[in-house]
């Protein structure tokens, strides 16, 4: 398992709640790409959640092939398992760059605090949750 505390909750989660209600039973040599795939299919989950599940499984596989409890010259039956966006699904939009006039209306709009935390972030290029994370603690050791 991974280090990381909030990936292993997430993997454990996946595990817990999704695979081994569906999979705990199944021999890994009887692990079959066209019912799971169907099976991830009808997971009314994201695409971004049903392939992480999916690598999961395919770790899995890989781990007993390691181990030699299947061939380990045998196909990982995972890899042939595709999943698609699911209709209605969200898109990403495109960025939209803002430009010299509208960044500045926006400063003009904004406190001393806010303007110079958001010069820094366009400036450096910071996501909104790293400006912040900067930001929280220079006021913590400041406090």
């Amino acid at each position: 398992m991974p280090e990381r505390a909030t990936t292993r909750r997430g993997y454990e989660s996946y595990f817990e709640n999704h695979i081994i209600p569906k999979w705990g039973n199944v021999p890994i040599t009887e692990l079959k790409p066209d019912p799971v795939e169907t099976w991830l299919r009808e997971l009314k989950l994201s695409t971004k959640t049903k392939r992480n599940i999916r690598g999961l499984i395919s770790v899995l596989w890989d781990f007993a092939a390691k181990k030699e409890y299947v061939a380990s010259a045998s196909r990982n039956p995972v890899s042939l398992v595709r999943l698609r966006k699911q209709p209605g699904e969200k898109r990403r939009l495109p960025v939209k760059d803002l430009s010299s006039e509208q960044f500045q209306r926006l400063l003009d709009n904004l406190d001393f605090v806010l303007r110079t935390l958001f010069t820094a972030q366009f400036s450096l290029g910071l996501r909104i949750s790293e400006a912040l994370g900067t930001w929280i603690g220079s006021v913590r050791k400041s406090a």
